[in-house]
């Protein structure tokens, strides 16, 4: 964003993690889980998960890890009422929204 690489986006308890790698991102999974730990709170593993956009999308990639648990990769995902698919590449999926959306890039 504006010539920055944005990692994290946050709205009250939902958090976004972004990684150009799969190394990456358990790097930033392993501190999540360390803060997090520090502070004694747990994630929710069952509405955590992991998606590849771009060519990694049609790869197996192994499960990541998050405080112990595993999490394993999905095709779509749900941040803030928002459904996207990911594949080749990232889409917004509106069909089962009753309320408009705005995105910009």
């Amino acid at each position: 964003m504006g010539g920055h690489f944005v990692g994290m986006i946050m709205y009250a308890d939902d958090i976004l993690l972004i990684a150009p790698t799969v190394q990456g991102l358990q790097i930033m999974l392993d501190k999540c889980s360390d803060v997090f730990g520090n502070i004694k709170l747990q994630f929710n593993a069952k509405k955590s998960m992991c998606v590849a956009v771009g060519a990694a999308s049609g790869y197996t990639i192994r499960d990541m890890k998050l405080q112990n648990c595993n999490l394993a990769w999905s095709k779509t995902f749900k941040y803030l009422g928002v459904i996207f698919n990911a594949g080749k590449f990232l889409t917004v999926d509106i069909s089962k929204s009753n309320k408009k959306v705005l995105l910009w890039l």
